[in-house]
């Protein structure tokens, strides 16, 4: 898992290593606990992206996850995943489509899917060297709740009766 998680942050690997716990597992409405206005356009959620992690703004990173079914240790783990982040010199923020295969992997297991639709990526690129060369890697996956862009979440697959 140590070495999925790192391929992820290279922004290697197999499609799930690629998710690893970037961000793939974390509930958000229309509103936010701060009040912030949630991000409507991808400019606003690459600013505010960048801006939480550089300002260590971890309430600012809680408005933008869909929290949605997110168990106790996956809240730790994002959590955990989201202050190694901060205050790290960035090289880049970009927003890209999400592959369609992204979650074949995950499908193919059963037992993990995104608490929403995810149609981009987020890729935030450290401006610091690896050990292999190649800057460290966050990816976010991103999707829409109403107008506003959210980070999402794998959760664990929904079992026939459970509530939703």
């Amino acid at each position: 898992m140590a070495q999925q998680c790192t391929a992820a942050r290279r922004g290697r690997g197999a499609p799930l290593a690629r998710l690893g716990l970037a961000l793939a597992a974390l509930a958000g409405g229309a509103g936010t606990a701060s009040g912030a206005a949630q991000p409507t356009t991808e400019e606003q959620l690459v600013a505010e992206v960048k801006a939480a992690l550089l300002g260590h703004d971890l309430a600012a990173f809680d408005d933008l996850v869909n929290w949605d079914r997110a168990t106790k240790m996956r809240r730790r783990m994002v959590t955990y995943q989201l202050r190694y982040g901060f205050g790290r010199p960035i090289r880049s923020v970009t927003l890209e489509p999400f592959p369609a295969d992204g979650f074949d992997e995950l499908r193919e297991r059963g037992t993990l899917e995104p608490n929403m639709p995810v149609t981009r990526q987020l890729r935030v690129v450290f401006d610091e060297p690896d050990d292999d060369g190649q800057p460290p890697t966050e990816l976010f996956l991103i999707g829409r709740q109403g107008e506003a862009y959210k980070i999402a979440l794998v959760v664990p697959t929904r079992r026939p009766g459970d509530a939703k």
